[in-house]
């Protein structure tokens, strides 16, 4: 695996439902993105302890076992190679139910995910 954040945009996926973090995957390797997919927040942080970089983008789940989207955001924010890394919620919750300013995501997508929604919602990060 190249070290991330090397001149390429890498985006990390992390959830817990595999149809979900397979199409979201997918779809951002097609569109020419370096996709890494974890499948639970502490999954993410073991990939991030190994890597020398970060990536430039990270999409989590916000309902996960073990370690929920809003735990993984703290604990990523705490870190100072991770503290800056845009973060986009995706949730089967409606945004009422999201509190953006609580998980300290910048961003929402509900689930399930269109792609076109998607596009738009990466694309300031990603450009």
């Amino acid at each position: 695996m190249k070290a991330l954040g090397t001149g390429f945009k890498t985006v990390m996926v992390v959830d817990d439902d595999e149809v979900s973090n397979s199409l979201v995957s997918m779809y951002l390797s097609f569109s020419g993105h370096q996709v890494i997919s974890a499948s639970s927040g502490q999954h993410a942080l073991d990939i991030l302890a190994a890597s020398p970089g970060a990536p430039d983008l990270i999409l989590t789940d916000m309902q996960m076992p073990g370690m929920d989207g809003p735990q993984l955001v703290a604990r990523l924010h705490a870190t100072a190679k991770t503290e800056k890394i845009p973060v986009i919620v995706l949730s089967g919750l409606n945004a009422k139910q999201v509190d953006q300013a609580r998980v300290g995501a910048q961003g929402y997508l509900r689930k399930p995910i269109h792609l076109d929604e998607l596009t738009q919602a990466i694309g300031g990060y990603l450009s």
